[in-house]
């Protein structure tokens, strides 16, 4: 279940933590049910990524 607050809490958690060690980019993969608000958080979607996993 995606609760999209949660995961703008956690983003934000992260993105304090590398900010505050220095670095100037995080690369971020999310999914489409969290795309909103990775855009609402700054991220900026530079590539649609897509994984394909199947059982042999």
């Amino acid at each position: 279940m995606f609760d999209k607050s949660v995961y703008k809490a956690l983003a934000t958690v992260i993105m304090r933590d590398v900010q505050a060690e220095g670095y100037k980019h995080l690369i971020f993969f999310n999914d489409a049910e969290s795309q909103s608000a990775a855009l609402e958080l700054g991220f900026s979607c530079v590539s649609e990524y897509v994984l394909y996993i199947t059982s042999v």
